[in-house]
C-alpha cells in the first residue's frame, strides 16, 4: 500500500490543455496563461506531454520580420552580384566608346576599367609629339587608344578632328568650359545640365537629369524616326518620279493626258496609308551612310521602270480602243463607253478619244497602283523571293497592310459606286489581263535591276563602306 501510494505521489500530473488552440500562449510577468501550450508548442506537443511521452522536436516558425529580412539578404546578394557582371558593352551596337580626361592616364585607365571599359590609354605629351611628327601616327593613335589621360582642351578638338578623318561620326560628351571646342566640332554635341553655360549653348543634346542612361533609348528612338521617314521617302519619291515620267511620256506621243483629278485620288492606297503604317511600325536600325544615294539607288530604277511599263500600256490599249472604233464596233463596246463617258457614238466627235482615253487610263491605273502595294513588300520583304533590295524582315505586318491595300484596290474596282467616283471602268478582261501581266514583268525586271546593282554598274558608283561610331 505505501508502495503503490508512492506511485501515485510521484506519477506526474497531466498538463491540461486547450485542444486545437492555434496560437501559443503568451507569457505575461513571466507566467503564461493558464491552460495554454507553451511558447512554440502546438496542440501535437502539448498532447504528448499529456501522456507522459516525448514529442518529436518541430521546427520552430520564425518571427513575422524573419521574411523581410531574409529578402533584404537575398536583394543584398543580387545586387553584389550584378556589381561583378559584366557590363554592357556599347560596341555591340556599333559606337567605340573613349574617355578623354586632363588627369592621370593610369588613373583614368584603372577608372575606366572598374567602370567595364579595359582599353590601352595614352598620356597628352605622347599624342603631342605624334601629332608634330605624323598625322597618319596621330590618327592611328587616337583610334587604338580608349583612355586618354593630361589631355589639353586643344588636345579635345584634335581627337575630334582625328577620328573625324578616319570617316567615323563623333558625339562628344562633356560638361566644363574646355570642352566646348570639341564639342562644338563633333557631329554631336552632348552637355550635362550641371555643367557650364557655354558648353550647354554649344551642345546639341543637353541632358536634364546628368544621365548617360539617357543615350541609348535616345539613340534607339533616332534611329527608329529615321528607319521610317527613310521607308516614307522610298515610298513617296517612287510615285512622284513615276507619274512625272508618265505624264511626260504620254504627252509627248500625243495620247491625251493620263490621268484625272479623281484617279490621282488613288495615291491614298498607294501612298498614304503604306507610308503611315510603315512609319508607325519603324524598327530601330543603323541608317544609311548616305540615304540621299540609298534613295536614288531604288527610286530611279523603280521610277523608270514603273514609268516605261505604266506608258507601254497606256499606248496599246489607247490605239487598241482608238482603232476598234474606227473599223466595226461591238455595239456591247459602244453602249457601255457611252455610259462611261456620257457621249454618244456617231454624234459626238470626241466619243473615239475619250473612250480610248478612259480605258488606256483605267488600266494604267491598275498597273501604277499595284506597284505602289508589291513596293511595300520589296522595303519590308516577307519571303526571299522578294530580297532584292532588302533582307528577309520578321514582322509580317507590312505584309497584311500590303494584302488589305490589294483588298480594298478590287472593291474600288468592283463597286460602281466607288469606280464611278475614281473615274474607272468597269473591270474587263482587258483592263486586268494586261496589267496583270505587265506586273509580273514589271517585277522580274525589277528584282535583277536592284539584286545585282545596275544602276550603280551603269553610272560607275560603288557603295560605301559601312563606318562604326565612336
Amino acid at each position: 500500500m505505501e508502495r503503490d501510494h508512492a506511485r501515485r505521489r510521484h506519477r506526474p500530473r497531466p498538463r491540461r490543455t486547450v485542444h486545437g488552440a492555434s496560437r501559443p500562449g503568451r507569457r505575461r510577468g513571466g507566467l503564461r496563461r493558464r491552460g495554454a501550450p507553451a511558447h512554440g508548442r502546438g496542440p501535437a506537443r502539448a498532447r504528448a506531454g499529456a501522456r507522459g511521452g516525448r514529442a518529436p522536436r518541430r521546427r520552430r516558425t520564425a518571427p513575422a520580420a524573419a521574411p523581410a529580412r531574409g529578402r533584404a539578404r537575398r536583394a543584398g546578394r543580387r545586387a553584389a552580384r550584378g556589381r561583378h557582371r559584366r557590363p554592357h558593352r556599347p560596341r555591340r551596337r556599333g559606337v567605340a566608346v573613349k574617355v578623354v580626361s586632363g588627369d592621370d592616364p593610369d588613373t583614368v585607365a584603372a577608372l575606366a576599367r572598374r567602370a567595364g571599359l579595359d582599353a590601352p590609354a595614352i598620356a597628352g605629351p605622347a599624342l603631342a609629339r605624334l601629332e608634330g611628327s605624323d598625322t597618319d601616327a596621330f590618327d592611328e593613335a587616337v583610334d587604338t587608344h580608349g583612355v586618354f589621360g593630361r589631355i589639353a582642351p586643344e588636345q579635345k578638338e584634335q581627337i575630334v578632328a582625328s577620328l573625324a578623318r578616319r570617316g567615323h561620326q563623333v558625339a562628344m560628351v562633356g560638361d566644363g568650359v574646355n570642352d566646348a571646342r570639341a564639342l562644338k566640332r563633333a557631329q554631336v554635341g552632348v552637355a550635362m545640365r550641371s555643367g557650364s553655360s557655354v558648353t550647354r549653348d554649344v551642345a546639341d543634346i543637353v541632358l536634364l537629369d546628368d544621365s548617360f542612361a539617357t543615350l541609348p533609348p535616345a539613340r534607339t528612338e533616332g534611329r527608329r524616326i529615321i528607319a521610317g521617314v527613310g521607308s516614307s521617302m522610298y515610298l513617296f519619291l517612287s510615285r512622284v518620279v513615276t507619274q512625272m515620267l508618265v505624264i511626260l511620256t504620254v504627252t509627248l506621243l500625243g495620247l491625251g493626258f493620263p490621268y484625272t483629278p479623281t484617279q490621282v485620288g488613288l495615291t491614298l492606297f498607294t501612298v498614304g496609308v503604306p507610308t503611315f503604317f510603315l512609319t508607325l511600325w519603324a524598327r530601330p536600325k543603323p541608317p544609311d551612310d548616305d540615304l540621299l544615294a540609298s534613295l536614288a539607288r531604288f527610286v530611279l530604277p523603280v521610277g523608270v521602270l514603273t514609268a516605261g511599263f505604266a506608258t507601254a500600256i497606256y499606248a496599246y490599249l489607247y490605239r487598241q480602243i482608238a482603232d476598234g472604233f474606227t473599223g466595226t464596233p461591238y455595239p456591247q463596246a459602244i453602249s457601255l463607253f457611252e455610259q462611261y463617258t456620257g457621249l454618244t457614238y456617231g454624234e459626238d466627235a470626241d466619243f473615239v478619244e475619250a473612250s480610248a482615253t478612259l480605258g488606256a487610263q483605267s488600266a494604267m491605273s491598275v498597273f501604277v497602283s499595284s506597284t505602289a502595294i508589291v513596293l511595300i513588300l520589296l522595303l519590308e520583304p516577307p519571303h526571299r523571293i522578294f530580297t532584292a533590295w532588302a533582307p528577309v524582315s520578321s514582322d509580317r505586318r507590312p505584309t497584311w497592310l500590303a494584302l488589305g491595300l490589294f483588298a480594298a484596290f478590287a472593291v474600288v474596282l468592283v463597286v460602281p459606286a466607288t469606280r464611278e467616283y475614281f473615274g474607272l471602268t468597269a473591270p474587263d478582261p482587258p483592263v486586268l489581263q494586261i496589267p496583270g501581266i505587265a506586273l509580273v514583268l514589271w517585277f522580274v525586271t525589277l528584282s535583277v535591276a536592284l539584286r545585282y546593282r545596275v544602276l550603280e554598274r551603269v553610272l560607275g558608283l560603288r557603295p560605301r563602306p559601312a563606318a562604326t561610331t565612336p
